[in-house]
């Protein structure tokens, strides 16, 4: 199973931008060309003026239209991959266990820290899930937290 990355995110929202930008000015031309192989064909002269006209005020708009429709799948996603973000931070820090200042140098001890084997975050040995990637550490598992 892959991992998350919120980087594929932004890339897929940059290269949807992207596309948004590009594709009126594409639709214009080809919708342009068209109008005016059209009303040359049709009505010669000056209906390939009013064909390319028309061809290239539909193209831009059409354009317009699909492009819009791409910065919103761009925003929706950027939109989700914020509030994972969010969710993420408040996870981290309602799950990290406190570790206190012990007065008590076992009791400071019993408190080690480690690594987890799926981030290479810091956490506590005794961690059942780690609050970054939300790995388990149950006995069954293939991820451990490694000292």
């Amino acid at each position: 199973m892959q991992k998350y990355e919120a980087s594929v995110i932004d890339v897929f929202a940059d290269d949807l931008y992207s596309r948004a930008g590009t594709i009126v000015a594409i639709s214009t031309l080809i919708y342009g060309s068209i109008g005016l192989a059209a009303g040359y064909f049709a009505f010669k002269g000056l209906g390939a003026t009013l064909g390319v006209l028309i061809g290239a005020g539909l193209g831009f708009y059409l354009g317009q239209q699909k492009a819009f429709i791409l910065k919103l799948q761009a925003q929706t996603a950027l939109c989700q991959a914020q509030i994972e973000r969010n969710t993420r931070s408040k996870e981290q820090g309602a799950r990290m266990p406190e570790i206190t200042k012990a007065s008590d140098p076992a009791q400071a001890a019993a408190t080690t820290m480690g690594t987890c084997s799926s981030c290479k975050a810091r956490i506590p040995t005794h961690s059942k899930t780690c609050p970054n990637c939300m790995a388990s550490f149950s006995p069954g598992s293939a991820w451990q937290v490694m000292p």
